[in-house]
Protein backbone atom coordinates (compact mmCIF):
# COMPACT_ATOMS: atom_id res chain seq x y z
CA UNK A 1 0.00 0.00 0.00
CA UNK A 2 1.67 3.23 -0.60
CA UNK A 3 1.28 6.46 1.24
CA UNK A 4 -0.62 9.66 0.79
CA UNK A 5 1.09 12.51 -0.71
CA UNK A 6 1.57 15.37 1.63
CA UNK A 7 0.26 18.62 0.35
CA UNK A 8 3.38 21.28 -0.79
CA UNK A 9 1.42 24.05 0.74
CA UNK A 10 1.96 22.49 4.42
CA UNK A 11 5.66 21.96 3.68
CA UNK A 12 7.97 24.90 3.77
CA UNK A 13 10.75 23.31 1.64
CA UNK A 14 8.50 21.78 -0.61
CA UNK A 15 9.41 21.21 -4.65
CA UNK A 16 8.34 19.08 -7.28
CA UNK A 17 10.99 16.82 -7.50
CA UNK A 18 10.23 14.71 -3.90
CA UNK A 19 7.19 13.59 -6.07
CA UNK A 20 9.28 11.78 -8.16
CA UNK A 21 9.13 7.95 -8.99
CA UNK A 22 12.57 6.47 -8.65
CA UNK A 23 13.77 4.61 -12.16
CA UNK A 24 16.24 2.16 -10.45
CA UNK A 25 15.06 0.47 -7.41
CA UNK A 26 17.09 -2.76 -6.08
CA UNK A 27 17.16 -3.88 -2.44
CA UNK A 28 18.65 -0.90 0.02
CA UNK A 29 18.28 0.03 3.39
CA UNK A 30 18.59 3.65 1.51
CA UNK A 31 15.23 3.37 -0.53
CA UNK A 32 12.73 5.37 2.04
CA UNK A 33 15.32 8.44 1.72
CA UNK A 34 14.95 8.64 -1.78
CA UNK A 35 12.60 11.51 -2.38
CA UNK A 36 14.88 12.93 -0.16
CA UNK A 37 17.65 12.71 -2.51
CA UNK A 38 15.97 14.36 -5.47
CA UNK A 39 14.53 16.85 -3.35
CA UNK A 40 18.34 17.49 -2.08
CA UNK A 41 19.81 17.38 -5.67
CA UNK A 42 17.08 20.51 -6.97
CA UNK A 43 17.79 22.28 -3.65
CA UNK A 44 21.65 22.44 -3.86
CA UNK A 45 22.47 21.98 -7.61
CA UNK A 46 25.61 20.49 -6.23
CA UNK A 47 28.26 20.62 -9.35
CA UNK A 48 30.26 17.95 -7.90
CA UNK A 49 28.64 14.66 -6.11
CA UNK A 50 30.66 11.93 -4.51
CA UNK A 51 29.47 8.81 -2.90
CA UNK A 52 31.43 6.76 -0.77
CA UNK A 53 29.70 3.26 -0.96
CA UNK A 54 27.11 2.49 -3.48
CA UNK A 55 27.05 -1.33 -3.10
CA UNK A 56 23.77 -1.63 -5.94
CA UNK A 57 23.63 1.60 -6.45
CA UNK A 58 19.98 2.15 -5.42
CA UNK A 59 21.11 5.44 -3.74
CA UNK A 60 23.72 6.48 -5.99
CA UNK A 61 21.43 6.21 -8.91
CA UNK A 62 18.71 8.40 -7.49
CA UNK A 63 20.68 11.21 -7.37
CA UNK A 64 21.77 10.68 -10.79
CA UNK A 65 18.58 10.60 -11.93
CA UNK A 66 17.79 13.76 -10.44
CA UNK A 67 21.26 15.26 -11.90
CA UNK A 68 19.89 14.20 -15.25
CA UNK A 69 16.12 15.25 -15.02
CA UNK A 70 16.88 18.60 -14.11
CA UNK A 71 19.94 18.98 -16.63
CA UNK A 72 22.02 20.02 -14.11
CA UNK A 73 26.00 20.84 -14.83
CA UNK A 74 27.10 18.08 -11.98
CA UNK A 75 30.33 15.04 -11.63
CA UNK A 76 28.96 12.22 -10.12
CA UNK A 77 31.49 9.72 -8.40
CA UNK A 78 30.64 6.72 -6.90
CA UNK A 79 33.69 4.98 -5.06
CA UNK A 80 33.21 2.05 -3.76
CA UNK A 81 35.38 -1.37 -3.95
CA UNK A 82 32.50 -3.11 -4.55
CA UNK A 83 33.35 -6.32 -2.33
CA UNK A 84 31.60 -5.86 0.85
CA UNK A 85 32.42 -5.56 4.51
CA UNK A 86 31.36 -6.77 7.78
CA UNK A 87 28.73 -4.17 8.04
CA UNK A 88 26.83 -4.89 4.67
CA UNK A 89 28.33 -8.49 3.95
CA UNK A 90 30.51 -9.57 0.90
CA UNK A 91 29.74 -10.60 -2.17
CA UNK A 92 30.51 -11.48 -5.74
CA UNK A 93 31.60 -9.79 -9.09
CA UNK A 94 28.24 -9.77 -10.34
CA UNK A 95 26.88 -6.95 -8.22
CA UNK A 96 29.67 -4.54 -9.66
CA UNK A 97 28.88 -5.77 -13.11
CA UNK A 98 25.26 -5.04 -12.61
CA UNK A 99 25.98 -1.33 -11.50
CA UNK A 100 28.45 -0.84 -14.46
CA UNK A 101 26.14 -2.16 -16.71
CA UNK A 102 23.32 0.55 -15.45
CA UNK A 103 25.95 3.34 -14.94
CA UNK A 104 27.15 2.55 -18.98
CA UNK A 105 23.51 2.67 -19.97
CA UNK A 106 21.92 5.90 -18.64
CA UNK A 107 24.43 8.51 -17.36
CA UNK A 108 28.09 7.97 -19.18
CA UNK A 109 27.97 11.92 -19.52
CA UNK A 110 28.49 12.66 -16.33
CA UNK A 111 28.62 9.75 -13.72
CA UNK A 112 32.06 7.98 -13.03
CA UNK A 113 32.71 4.57 -11.06
CA UNK A 114 36.02 4.87 -9.30
CA UNK A 115 36.68 1.29 -7.94
CA UNK A 116 38.77 1.98 -4.95
CA UNK A 117 39.19 2.39 -1.02
CA UNK A 118 38.00 5.92 0.24
CA UNK A 119 41.72 6.69 0.83
CA UNK A 120 42.97 6.14 -2.38
CA UNK A 121 39.89 7.80 -4.31
CA UNK A 122 40.32 11.19 -1.89
CA UNK A 123 44.43 11.36 -2.99
CA UNK A 124 42.55 12.41 -6.63
CA UNK A 125 40.05 14.88 -5.55
CA UNK A 126 41.17 18.73 -5.31
CA UNK A 127 40.22 20.54 -2.01
CA UNK A 128 37.46 22.70 -1.85
CA UNK A 129 35.44 21.19 -4.91
CA UNK A 130 32.89 19.05 -3.61
CA UNK A 131 29.28 20.13 -3.30
CA UNK A 132 28.04 17.14 -1.96
CA UNK A 133 29.48 13.81 0.29
CA UNK A 134 27.19 10.93 0.91
CA UNK A 135 28.97 8.77 3.54
CA UNK A 136 27.74 5.35 3.42
CA UNK A 137 30.66 2.84 3.87
CA UNK A 138 31.43 0.87 7.05
CA UNK A 139 29.99 2.25 10.55
CA UNK A 140 31.64 1.91 12.88
CA UNK A 141 32.43 5.00 15.03
CA UNK A 142 36.44 4.85 14.09
CA UNK A 143 35.58 4.18 10.25
CA UNK A 144 32.80 6.73 9.54
CA UNK A 145 34.95 9.15 11.72
CA UNK A 146 38.06 8.60 9.58
CA UNK A 147 36.23 9.18 6.20
CA UNK A 148 35.24 12.04 7.58
CA UNK A 149 38.15 13.82 8.51
CA UNK A 150 39.75 12.27 5.17
CA UNK A 151 37.20 14.10 2.91
CA UNK A 152 36.59 17.27 4.75
CA UNK A 153 39.56 19.28 2.90
CA UNK A 154 37.95 18.23 -0.26
CA UNK A 155 35.04 20.22 0.54
CA UNK A 156 33.75 23.57 -0.95
CA UNK A 157 32.23 26.55 0.72
CA UNK A 158 28.62 24.90 -0.29
CA UNK A 159 28.92 21.59 0.79
CA UNK A 160 26.59 19.26 2.20
CA UNK A 161 27.92 15.45 3.90
CA UNK A 162 24.61 12.93 4.37
CA UNK A 163 25.34 10.34 6.94
CA UNK A 164 23.04 7.25 6.53
CA UNK A 165 22.14 4.84 9.47
CA UNK A 166 22.40 7.37 12.56
CA UNK A 167 19.50 5.36 14.33
CA UNK A 168 20.71 2.41 14.28
CA UNK A 169 22.72 1.31 17.53
CA UNK A 170 23.61 -2.22 17.04
CA UNK A 171 26.35 -4.60 15.34
CA UNK A 172 28.92 -1.82 16.07
CA UNK A 173 27.34 0.74 14.09
CA UNK A 174 28.85 4.16 15.34
CA UNK A 175 27.34 6.52 12.80
CA UNK A 176 25.08 8.05 15.54
CA UNK A 177 28.08 9.34 17.65
CA UNK A 178 29.85 11.10 14.72
CA UNK A 179 26.59 12.88 14.21
CA UNK A 180 26.09 14.16 17.62
CA UNK A 181 29.59 15.36 17.56
CA UNK A 182 28.95 17.34 14.41
CA UNK A 183 25.70 18.94 14.66
CA UNK A 184 27.64 20.72 17.82
CA UNK A 185 29.73 22.47 15.33
CA UNK A 186 27.51 22.28 11.72
CA UNK A 187 23.55 23.16 11.47
CA UNK A 188 22.06 19.85 10.87
CA UNK A 189 18.94 18.06 10.11
CA UNK A 190 18.18 14.67 11.28
CA UNK A 191 15.43 12.09 9.50
CA UNK A 192 14.89 9.02 11.73
CA UNK A 193 13.02 6.78 8.93
CA UNK A 194 14.60 4.40 6.90
CA UNK A 195 17.42 4.13 9.50
CA UNK A 196 17.91 7.38 9.84
CA UNK A 197 20.22 10.27 7.56
CA UNK A 198 22.06 12.63 9.11
CA UNK A 199 22.42 16.02 6.87
CA UNK A 200 25.25 18.26 7.96
CA UNK A 201 25.83 21.78 6.32
CA UNK A 202 29.29 22.07 6.49
CA UNK A 203 29.73 24.51 3.96
CA UNK A 204 29.64 28.06 5.58
CA UNK A 205 27.33 29.33 2.09
CA UNK A 206 24.39 27.21 2.20
CA UNK A 207 21.44 27.05 -0.67
CA UNK A 208 18.08 29.06 0.58
CA UNK A 209 16.16 25.84 0.76
CA UNK A 210 19.10 24.42 2.91
CA UNK A 211 19.00 27.10 5.04
CA UNK A 212 15.42 26.71 5.97
CA UNK A 213 15.75 22.94 6.11
CA UNK A 214 18.27 23.67 8.68
CA UNK A 215 16.50 26.16 10.43
CA UNK A 216 13.10 24.03 10.60
CA UNK A 217 15.76 22.19 13.71
CA UNK A 218 14.20 24.94 16.05
CA UNK A 219 10.87 24.56 15.23
CA UNK A 220 9.35 21.73 16.13
CA UNK A 221 6.42 21.78 14.39
CA UNK A 222 7.69 22.54 10.95
CA UNK A 223 10.75 19.87 11.26
CA UNK A 224 8.25 17.21 12.51
CA UNK A 225 6.02 18.07 9.59
CA UNK A 226 9.66 17.93 7.21
CA UNK A 227 10.27 14.41 8.65
CA UNK A 228 7.09 12.95 8.52
CA UNK A 229 6.30 14.05 4.77
CA UNK A 230 9.87 12.41 3.52
CA UNK A 231 9.13 9.42 5.75
CA UNK A 232 5.10 9.24 4.29
CA UNK A 233 6.87 9.48 0.69
CA UNK A 234 9.93 7.27 1.64
CA UNK A 235 7.60 4.56 2.92
CA UNK A 236 6.03 4.76 -0.77
CA UNK A 237 8.90 4.10 -2.79
CA UNK A 238 9.39 1.20 -0.07
CA UNK A 239 6.01 -0.28 -0.82
CA UNK A 240 6.26 0.42 -4.67
CA UNK A 241 9.35 -1.98 -4.44
CA UNK A 242 8.12 -4.55 -2.23
CA UNK A 243 4.52 -4.48 -5.03
CA UNK A 244 7.11 -5.15 -7.63
CA UNK A 245 8.86 -7.86 -5.95
CA UNK A 246 5.81 -9.70 -5.29
CA UNK A 247 4.44 -9.07 -8.77
CA UNK A 248 7.98 -11.15 -9.49
CA UNK A 249 7.44 -13.70 -7.29
CA UNK A 250 3.87 -13.91 -8.56
CA UNK A 251 4.86 -14.09 -12.32
CA UNK A 252 7.99 -16.75 -11.32
CA UNK A 253 5.01 -18.60 -9.23
CA UNK A 254 2.65 -18.44 -12.81
CA UNK A 255 5.93 -19.86 -14.65
CA UNK A 256 5.89 -22.92 -12.35
CA UNK A 257 2.49 -23.71 -12.62
CA UNK A 258 2.22 -23.49 -16.29
CA UNK A 259 5.53 -26.03 -16.23
CA UNK A 260 4.11 -28.43 -14.19
CA UNK A 261 1.14 -28.32 -16.41
CA UNK A 262 3.23 -29.40 -19.23
CA UNK A 263 4.39 -31.92 -16.77
CA UNK A 264 1.56 -33.24 -15.93
CA UNK A 265 0.03 -33.37 -19.52
CA UNK A 266 3.34 -35.41 -20.39
CA UNK A 267 3.01 -37.73 -17.52
CA UNK A 268 -0.58 -38.63 -18.70
CA UNK A 269 0.34 -39.36 -21.73
CA UNK A 270 3.03 -41.54 -20.28
CA UNK A 271 0.53 -43.71 -17.91
CA UNK A 272 -1.57 -43.94 -21.16
CA UNK A 273 1.28 -45.64 -23.06
CA UNK A 274 2.03 -48.01 -19.69
CA UNK A 275 -1.50 -49.38 -19.58
CA UNK A 276 -1.01 -50.14 -23.19
CA UNK A 277 2.30 -51.48 -22.63
CA UNK A 278 0.51 -53.49 -19.30
CA UNK A 279 -1.81 -55.11 -21.80
CA UNK A 280 0.37 -56.20 -24.80
CA UNK A 281 2.59 -58.40 -21.57
CA UNK A 282 -0.40 -59.84 -20.17
CA UNK A 283 -0.31 -61.81 -23.60
CA UNK A 284 3.13 -62.03 -24.05
CA UNK A 285 2.61 -64.14 -20.65
CA UNK A 286 1.83 -67.61 -21.95
CA UNK A 287 4.31 -67.66 -24.48
CA UNK A 288 6.80 -66.61 -21.86
CA UNK A 289 5.85 -69.81 -19.87
CA UNK A 290 6.08 -71.62 -22.52
CA UNK A 291 9.74 -70.44 -23.06
CA UNK A 292 10.39 -70.86 -19.40
CA UNK A 293 10.32 -74.95 -19.63
CA UNK A 294 12.22 -74.66 -22.65
CA UNK A 295 15.06 -73.22 -20.56
CA UNK A 296 14.83 -75.74 -17.44
CA UNK A 297 15.70 -78.22 -20.10
CA UNK A 298 18.00 -76.54 -21.30
CA UNK A 299 19.34 -75.55 -17.72
CA UNK A 300 20.14 -79.47 -17.52
CA UNK A 301 21.92 -79.70 -19.98
CA UNK A 302 24.21 -76.88 -19.16
CA UNK A 303 25.11 -78.26 -15.79
CA UNK A 304 26.56 -81.23 -17.12
CA UNK A 305 28.33 -78.83 -19.42
CA UNK A 306 29.40 -77.44 -16.34
CA UNK A 307 30.97 -80.11 -14.64
CA UNK A 308 32.85 -81.18 -17.58
CA UNK A 309 34.39 -77.75 -17.82
CA UNK A 310 35.40 -77.43 -14.09
CA UNK A 311 38.01 -80.52 -14.66
CA UNK A 312 39.17 -78.68 -17.72
CA UNK A 313 39.61 -75.75 -15.01
CA UNK A 314 41.51 -77.50 -12.55
CA UNK A 315 44.00 -79.04 -15.07
CA UNK A 316 44.58 -74.84 -16.41
CA UNK A 317 44.71 -74.11 -13.13
CA UNK A 318 47.87 -76.48 -12.67
CA UNK A 319 49.47 -75.59 -16.02
CA UNK A 320 49.07 -71.74 -14.80
CA UNK A 321 51.33 -72.77 -11.50
CA UNK A 322 54.20 -73.96 -13.50
CA UNK A 323 53.86 -71.01 -15.93
CA UNK A 324 54.01 -68.79 -12.56
CA UNK A 325 57.35 -71.02 -11.02
CA UNK A 326 58.87 -70.40 -14.00
CA UNK A 327 58.04 -66.65 -14.68
CA UNK A 328 59.28 -65.49 -11.02
CA UNK A 329 62.78 -67.30 -12.05
CA UNK A 330 62.90 -64.83 -14.80
CA UNK A 331 61.73 -62.19 -12.74
CA UNK A 332 64.51 -62.51 -10.11
CA UNK A 333 67.59 -63.02 -13.41
CA UNK A 334 66.37 -59.83 -14.58
CA UNK A 335 66.45 -58.16 -11.25
CA UNK A 336 70.29 -59.11 -10.85
CA UNK A 337 71.02 -57.97 -14.21
CA UNK A 338 69.13 -54.58 -13.60
CA UNK A 339 71.15 -53.79 -10.74
CA UNK A 340 74.61 -54.49 -11.91
CA UNK A 341 73.58 -51.85 -14.59
CA UNK A 342 72.47 -49.70 -11.78
CA UNK A 343 75.87 -50.32 -10.57
CA UNK A 344 77.87 -49.66 -13.43
CA UNK A 345 75.62 -46.27 -14.02
CA UNK A 346 76.11 -44.83 -10.97
CA UNK A 347 79.97 -44.96 -11.43
CA UNK A 348 79.44 -43.50 -15.14
CA UNK A 349 77.21 -40.10 -13.20
CA UNK A 350 80.75 -39.93 -10.38
CA UNK A 351 83.06 -39.88 -13.16
CA UNK A 352 80.84 -37.35 -15.21
CA UNK A 353 80.28 -35.38 -12.16
CA UNK A 354 83.84 -34.85 -11.16
CA UNK A 355 84.95 -33.79 -14.89
CA UNK A 356 81.75 -31.29 -14.75
CA UNK A 357 83.09 -30.08 -11.54
CA UNK A 358 86.47 -29.33 -13.14
CA UNK A 359 85.12 -27.59 -15.95
CA UNK A 360 82.98 -25.24 -14.13
CA UNK A 361 86.28 -24.43 -12.12
CA UNK A 362 88.18 -23.72 -15.92
CA UNK A 363 84.85 -21.71 -16.41
CA UNK A 364 85.17 -19.54 -13.91
CA UNK A 365 88.87 -19.10 -13.85
CA UNK A 366 87.77 -17.72 -17.29
CA UNK A 367 85.21 -15.31 -15.87
CA UNK A 368 87.51 -14.50 -13.35
CA UNK A 369 89.97 -13.00 -16.04
CA UNK A 370 87.23 -11.52 -18.56
CA UNK A 371 86.18 -9.37 -15.06
CA UNK A 372 89.87 -8.34 -15.05
CA UNK A 373 90.33 -7.37 -18.33
CA UNK A 374 86.49 -5.25 -18.92
CA UNK A 375 88.09 -3.48 -15.57
CA UNK A 376 91.23 -2.85 -17.22
CA UNK A 377 89.38 -2.04 -20.29
CA UNK A 378 87.51 0.94 -17.95
CA UNK A 379 89.97 2.36 -16.43
CA UNK A 380 92.05 2.93 -19.61
CA UNK A 381 88.84 4.39 -21.33
CA UNK A 382 88.59 6.59 -18.63
CA UNK A 383 92.27 7.96 -18.66
CA UNK A 384 91.64 8.36 -22.40
CA UNK A 385 88.86 10.21 -21.92
CA UNK A 386 90.57 12.84 -19.46
CA UNK A 387 93.17 12.86 -22.11
CA UNK A 388 90.69 13.69 -24.95
CA UNK A 389 88.55 16.02 -22.85
CA UNK A 390 92.40 18.16 -21.67
CA UNK A 391 92.89 21.41 -23.71
CA UNK A 392 96.59 20.10 -24.71
CA UNK A 393 94.20 17.64 -27.05
CA UNK A 394 91.85 19.67 -28.02
CA UNK A 395 94.55 22.39 -28.75
CA UNK A 396 96.47 19.64 -31.16
CA UNK A 397 93.40 18.94 -32.91
CA UNK A 398 94.43 20.65 -36.26
CA UNK A 399 97.43 19.00 -36.48
CA UNK A 400 95.64 15.62 -36.09
CA UNK A 401 93.29 16.25 -38.82
CA UNK A 402 96.46 16.88 -41.07
CA UNK A 403 98.15 14.21 -40.38
CA UNK A 404 94.96 12.10 -40.23
CA UNK A 405 95.10 11.28 -44.31
CA UNK A 406 98.31 9.43 -43.78
CA UNK A 407 97.27 7.80 -40.67
CA UNK A 408 96.32 4.05 -41.29
CA UNK A 409 92.78 3.26 -39.92
CA UNK A 410 92.24 1.39 -36.22
CA UNK A 411 91.61 -2.54 -36.19
CA UNK A 412 88.73 -3.19 -34.79
CA UNK A 413 88.02 -5.90 -32.34
CA UNK A 414 85.01 -8.16 -33.69
CA UNK A 415 83.09 -6.53 -30.63
CA UNK A 416 84.02 -3.27 -31.00
CA UNK A 417 82.59 -3.31 -34.38
CA UNK A 418 79.50 -4.72 -33.44
CA UNK A 419 78.67 -2.58 -31.22
CA UNK A 420 79.38 0.17 -34.33
CA UNK A 421 77.25 -1.68 -36.17
CA UNK A 422 74.35 -1.81 -33.25
CA UNK A 423 74.35 2.33 -32.58
CA UNK A 424 74.26 2.55 -35.79
CA UNK A 425 71.07 1.13 -36.56
CA UNK A 426 69.14 1.91 -33.11
CA UNK A 427 67.34 5.04 -33.70
CA UNK A 428 68.32 6.44 -30.11
CA UNK A 429 71.99 7.34 -32.01
CA UNK A 430 71.27 10.42 -33.90
CA UNK A 431 74.82 11.48 -35.92
CA UNK A 432 73.79 14.72 -37.40
CA UNK A 433 72.28 15.45 -33.63
CA UNK A 434 75.42 14.49 -32.30
CA UNK A 435 77.57 16.71 -34.85
CA UNK A 436 75.12 20.02 -34.08
CA UNK A 437 74.99 19.68 -29.98
CA UNK A 438 79.02 18.73 -29.80
CA UNK A 439 80.64 21.01 -32.16
CA UNK A 440 84.03 19.63 -31.20
CA UNK A 441 83.36 16.44 -32.40
CA UNK A 442 82.06 17.90 -35.73
CA UNK A 443 85.25 20.06 -35.98
CA UNK A 444 87.36 17.54 -35.25
CA UNK A 445 86.29 14.98 -38.12
CA UNK A 446 85.73 12.41 -36.03
CA UNK A 447 82.53 9.94 -36.52
CA UNK A 448 79.90 10.36 -34.03
CA UNK A 449 79.80 6.69 -33.58
CA UNK A 450 83.49 6.22 -33.08
CA UNK A 451 83.54 9.28 -30.66
CA UNK A 452 80.60 8.37 -28.73
CA UNK A 453 81.76 4.55 -28.26
CA UNK A 454 85.40 5.74 -27.16
CA UNK A 455 85.13 9.30 -25.29
CA UNK A 456 81.07 10.61 -25.38
CA UNK A 457 79.92 8.08 -23.00
CA UNK A 458 83.01 8.53 -20.23
CA UNK A 459 82.72 12.68 -20.74
CA UNK A 460 78.63 12.04 -19.86
CA UNK A 461 77.47 13.25 -23.72
CA UNK A 462 74.15 11.97 -24.70
CA UNK A 463 74.15 9.94 -28.20
CA UNK A 464 71.02 11.49 -29.38
CA UNK A 465 67.77 13.42 -27.97
CA UNK A 466 65.60 10.02 -26.45
CA UNK A 467 68.91 8.57 -24.55
CA UNK A 468 70.22 10.64 -21.61
CA UNK A 469 73.88 8.96 -20.61
CA UNK A 470 74.22 10.24 -17.46
CA UNK A 471 70.55 10.26 -16.37
CA UNK A 472 70.77 5.97 -16.87
CA UNK A 473 74.03 5.93 -15.11
CA UNK A 474 72.70 7.39 -12.22
CA UNK A 475 69.29 5.23 -11.98
CA UNK A 476 71.79 1.79 -12.60
CA UNK A 477 75.12 2.41 -11.17
CA UNK A 478 76.55 -1.01 -11.81
CA UNK A 479 76.54 -0.38 -15.52
CA UNK A 480 78.78 2.12 -14.76
CA UNK A 481 81.03 -0.47 -12.83
CA UNK A 482 81.48 -2.61 -15.00
CA UNK A 483 82.62 -0.09 -18.00
CA UNK A 484 79.79 -1.39 -20.66
CA UNK A 485 78.92 2.06 -22.79
CA UNK A 486 75.53 2.65 -21.01
CA UNK A 487 73.72 2.69 -25.01
CA UNK A 488 74.67 -0.84 -25.92
CA UNK A 489 73.87 -1.79 -22.82
CA UNK A 490 70.39 -0.26 -22.69
CA UNK A 491 69.95 -2.07 -26.34
CA UNK A 492 71.10 -5.77 -25.85
CA UNK A 493 69.70 -6.26 -22.53
CA UNK A 494 68.42 -2.53 -20.72
CA UNK A 495 65.08 -2.38 -22.59
CA UNK A 496 64.36 -6.24 -21.92
CA UNK A 497 64.80 -5.70 -18.47
CA UNK A 498 62.03 -2.98 -18.06
CA UNK A 499 65.30 -0.33 -17.68
CA UNK A 500 64.18 2.85 -18.51
CA UNK A 501 65.88 5.59 -21.17
CA UNK A 502 65.84 8.76 -20.33
CA UNK A 503 65.23 11.53 -22.38
CA UNK A 504 68.32 13.70 -23.27
CA UNK A 505 68.61 17.05 -21.53
CA UNK A 506 69.45 20.25 -22.51
CA UNK A 507 73.21 21.36 -24.36
CA UNK A 508 75.78 20.96 -21.52
CA UNK A 509 77.82 22.59 -23.84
Amino acid sequence: MTSTPVPTTSLPVALASMFWQPDYLEPSAWMEHLPFAFWLMEAQRPRSFVELGSHHGTSYFAFCQAAARLALDVRAFAVDTWKGDEHAGFYDERVFNKVRGYNDGHYPGFSSLVRSTFDEAAQHFSDGTVDLLHIDGLHTFDAVSHDFETWLPKLSNRAVVLLHDINVRERGFGVFRLFEELRTAYPCFEFVHGHGLGVVGVGSEQAPLLATLFAAVGANDAAATIRDAFSRLGRGCADAFAIRQQRERAFDIDEQLLRRNNENAVLAEKLARSEASVEARFKETSTLTRMLLDLEHAQAACKATIVERERSVRDLEAALKQLRSQHDAAVQQSAAREKQAQVALAQRERDGRGALLAREWELAQANAARITLEQEHARLSQEHARMLASRSWRLTAPLRRMRAPSMPAPVQSPAASAERELLRASDLFDAAWYRQRYQDVAASGIDPVDHYLEHGAGEGRDPGPRFNTSAYLRSYPGIHASGINPLVHYLTHGFREGRTAIPAGPSRE
